[in-house]
């Protein structure tokens, strides 16, 4: 048996990992917030777990196989090729999931206009959270952690509604303002960038963009982690062999299915005994190749939608009212803010316009970016064609 290193270049499910040695906001977390407690199932040190993670932050994993690295890119390619497929969603699925949004484009916090008092308090407000080596200027801001939601997308009164879906816990951020609720009517312009996405070369394309965390793979890393988490379209991966399925998104009784399921129980004795028969390596080699599929599937039935504001004044008019969260730093604020009289809310929001003042200058530059189905956005495109096709150039991480 050899002992090798496998990267995100050969099992892409291991893209979504990149990165997880950092905070929301790009800074390098202590040792201590790598570890989870789900991790402790490992039974190795704590040292050894933190370098288990760091390699997984890097998009690698070790294990022992038969064969050496480019003997196994080839035979994980050669199952690929003849167990690919394209998945059929059920009909009922496609029509009630909801769509994910995501903010790709973190503001650089020094855009905001903070006090030396103001940052001293939020340190320490942090330090008796144990949150003290988590960003802390940067906290009010969208970062990755609060920067995606899912919303339910319908035609009311002629418009194309977007509502954040109820059963969500995440609210997403554009900067310091939450994007519960939206129309068509507030939409600037739609630009439309199809799959597999590519991100630009260069991704220095505003000084406003905060450069700690606007690097490809981060970006990428979002992405896979998102779409497979929270976009309610994802396959169960990690299972030991071929024929599970969410026969609930998923329709167990088509014929390629079928076909995956007979031709996986043909490779599976190879793929356990390359392994060593160890249930946990043998296991992610299968739940790559289901990944892979899950992704083809995806790429075939869905686009990046972008979305452009016209501007943020109603989104700005909801933070008057708006008392969720999920960032403590401003949920312990609404509890504060709740007890505030009228008057006094009326002056600290005021405040708070000139505070983020740049902020919200710069954010209808910057899209929204929803996965969602193509015939969806045929859809919308037949109630609301003049969003669509209008050339403007824009700010967009795609190609």
């Amino acid at each position: 048996m050899k002992e090798i290193t496998i990267d995100s270049s050969i099992l892409t499910l291991l893209k979504k990992d990149i990165g997880k040695h950092l905070d929301g906001n790009g800074n390098q977390k202590n040792d201590d917030l790598l570890v989870k407690t789900s991790d402790l199932v490992y039974n190795l040190s704590n040292e050894e777990l933190i370098n288990k993670k760091l390699l997984e932050a890097e998009g690698k994993i070790k294990i022992e196989s038969k064969l050496n690295i480019d003997e196994y890119r080839e035979f994980l390619e050669e199952c690929y090729n003849k167990l690919k497929y394209i998945q059929k969603f059920k009909e009922d699925h496609l029509e009630t999931v909801s769509s994910i949004g995501i903010f790709f484009y973190h503001l650089d916090p020094l855009l905001v206009n903070r006090t030396d008092k103001e940052i001293e308090e939020r340190k320490n407000i942090k330090k008796s959270l144990g949150l003290e080596y988590h960003d802390v200027d940067a906290a009010d801001l969208s970062h990755k952690n609060n920067n995606y939601t899912t919303y339910e997308i319908k035609l009311e009164s002629d418009q194309i509604v977007f509502n954040k879906d109820t059963s969500s816990s995440n609210i997403l951020n554009m900067g310091n303002l939450q994007i519960l609720n939206f129309s068509s009517k507030d939409i600037s312009h739609i630009n439309i960038k199809n799959l597999p996405f590519k991100i630009k070369s260069d991704l220095s394309i505003h000084p406003s963009l905060f450069k700690k965390i606007i690097k490809k793979e981060y970006i990428e890393a979002q992405i896979h982690e998102l779409t497979e988490f929270h976009s309610d379209l994802q396959e169960l991966y990690f299972a030991p062999n071929f024929n599970q399925i969410r026969d609930w998104i998923y329709d167990k009784k088509q014929k390629e299915f079928l076909n995956f399921v007979s031709e996986g129980k043909k490779l599976q004795k190879k793929i356990e005994d390359i392994h060593n028969n160890n249930l946990g390596a043998y296991s992610r080699f299968i739940s790559e190749l289901r990944y892979r599929i899950f992704q083809d599937t995806i790429n075939e039935t869905h686009v990046l939608m972008e979305i452009y504001f016209k501007d943020i004044n109603e989104f700005i008019n909801a933070e008057k009212t708006t008392t969720k969260s999920m960032n403590i730093m401003d949920h312990l604020e609404n509890i504060r803010r709740q007890k505030a009289e009228p008057a006094k809310l009326e002056e600290e929001f005021n405040k708070n316009r000139q505070k983020y003042k740049k902020i919200e200058e710069v954010l209808p530059l910057f899209p929204l970016t929803i996965l969602i189905q193509k015939r969806r956005v045929e859809k919308i495109r037949n109630v609301c064609p003049e969003l669509f096709d209008t050339d403007k150039e824009s700010l967009s991480f795609f190609e």
